[in-house]
């Protein structure tokens, strides 16, 4: 990104230090295997400049597939604010190897989201590194919502992340534990902070 904000002309703001470096901020790592149309970066300037300017500058210098949606000046924090929500798309790919015939479409994947999201609460045990936790799994799915595109269905989800963080891959797959992660595509669309 440093070349990018470079060749935009902005005035970075450097870290002190023997070997200073640009004052960024991102959000949560994906995990891998998911995709994004809804990501965000702060950046620090050593001088004031309007949004509108910051986003002209920098049309057509980010790396290749990444846009500027918009740009929103901060208040000064030491830690930028994190999303509280997270909102997908989830579909089901078709089987990788072809003589695959389980849930080639996805459906039996489908009819276990339609039966969880009319659940209210469902117990849910994760390892992690201090031992066994569980959690109410229903709780991180706000909103979860079928839709179609001409033949093909899919599901948009909200994760509320107010309680606690946990990969979205995996809150997905423990609800379809059948479903294996090459046939899930999971794609952020929008945060709220």
């Amino acid at each position: 990104f440093d070349l990018a904000f470079r060749r935009a002309k902005l005035p970075l703001a450097f870290s002190q230090g023997f070997s200073p470096a640009s004052l960024l901020s991102f959000g949560k790592a994906l995990p891998v295997g998911v995709a994004s149309r809804a990501e965000w970066l702060g950046l620090t300037l050593r001088e004031e400049l309007d949004p509108a300017e910051i986003a002209a500058r920098l049309r057509g210098k980010l790396p290749r597939g990444m846009e500027v949606l918009y740009v929103e000046r901060l208040a000064m924090h030491k830690h930028l604010p994190q999303a509280v929500a997270e909102t997908y798309t989830l579909e089901f790919l078709p089987p990788v190897r072809q003589n695959d015939a389980t849930d080639p479409a996805g459906e039996t994947s489908l009819a276990a989201w339609r039966a969880f999201a009319a659940e209210e609460h469902r117990a849910w045990v994760r390892e992690t590194k201090k031992g066994p936790r569980e959690y109410d799994l229903r709780a991180f799915f706000p909103e979860i919502t079928v839709l179609a595109d001409g033949n093909k269905e899919y599901l948009r989800l909200t994760f509320d992340w107010t309680r606690d963080y946990v990969s979205p891959l995996a809150l997905v797959l423990a609800v379809t534990p059948n479903s294996s992660v090459e046939r899930v595509l999971l794609t952020k669309i929008a945060q709220t902070f």
